[in-house]
């Protein structure tokens, strides 16, 4: 959404991002059913299990979202990411910097003939594609700590503090689904 809205000329200096988090199943439940037959949320994940399905089988049909670049990743590279975070429990997100240095890991990428392209640049392509989320750092947000986003780096002036965003699973219901595929343990 974020990229989107860049896009079409929302710079950042023009709008105010902010992040709540991730709703409980109470909360969510409560907002897609709205007091109504349960059977409307069954039809979400439905419509997130495939969205997950898809990407994780048939990458090169997926279809291109309003206003993507060329698509840059495969159904190999999302399934590295989902293994990622769904191995990141509890909170089930992952520092950008850690996935697209996996997506580069020993060669991967070259190896695949795909060595032109950065494993930031396929993981942004997955972000654009709505296939994954990216979470920047927000203190309203508290489904996921603070310490999930920082970590600690040698600098100039010892040991520093640097924030990261993190990637997730588009919604609850991608995350369900994607928690039911086979995941290689860490």
């Amino acid at each position: 959404m974020v990229s989107w809205l860049e896009k079409n000329g929302f710079a950042t200096d023009s709008r105010l991002d902010v992040v709540l988090g991730e709703l409980t199943r109470e909360e969510a439940l409560r907002f897609v059913v709205g007091g109504k037959d349960s059977s409307a949320v069954e039809s979400v994940g439905d419509a997130s299990a495939k969205n997950v399905d898809d990407a994780w089988l048939y990458a090169t049909s997926f279809p291109k979202s309003v206003g993507s670049e060329a698509r840059l990743w495969t159904s190999e590279d999302y399934q590295l990411a989902v293994d990622l975070i769904a191995n990141a429990s509890p909170y089930y997100s992952v520092p950008q910097i850690v996935i697209a240095a996996e997506l580069e890991k020993d060669k991967r990428l070259f190896k695949q003939g795909r060595g032109d392209i950065a494993g930031i640049d396929v993981l942004l392509s997955m972000i654009e594609y709505n296939v994954l989320s990216v979470r920047p750092y927000s203190g309203m947000a508290k489904d996921i700590p603070r310490e999930v986003f920082f970590r600690m780096v040698e600098g100039d002036e010892g040991l520093v503090e640097q924030k990261n965003s993190v990637v997730v699973m588009p919604s609850p219901a991608h995350l369900f689904a994607a928690l039911k595929k086979p995941i290689e343990e860490a």
